[in-house]
């Protein structure tokens, strides 16, 4: 999808990420980069991985700072990494992605 803003003139593109998609996440409310990583204690490069790669969705931006992430999407990561580990720290995209393949294949249990 391409968003075109007409008071600046800037066309941004949105990718979906999985969790946005399974779950059910509506669009609400977007994190500019430095707020999307101080919530998930994730690197604003590691973001931008996680949304190439499809787990999280992205509103890209001309610059990598001026990217977007989908809030109520980062909550639902945050919980399913702490409830997978049981501790508290930042997601890791490999628990993130075997949470995927098991909803993916199994549903929600």
């Amino acid at each position: 999808m391409i968003l075109v803003d007409p008071i600046n003139d800037t066309t941004d593109r949105i990718s979906w990420g999985w969790i946005a998609v399974l779950y059910g996440v509506q669009t609400s409310n977007w994190l500019r980069t430095h707020e999307a990583s101080r919530l998930t204690g994730l690197s604003p490069s590691t973001l931008v991985r996680w949304a190439e790669r499809g787990a999280i969705s992205q509103i890209a931006g001309a610059r990598r700072k001026d990217n977007a992430y989908l809030h109520p999407e980062l909550e639902v990561i945050r919980c399913v990494t702490h409830k997978m580990t049981e501790r508290d720290g930042p997601p890791n995209l490999r628990l993130v992605k075997a949470h995927i393949e098991d909803v993916v294949y199994n549903g929600f249990r």
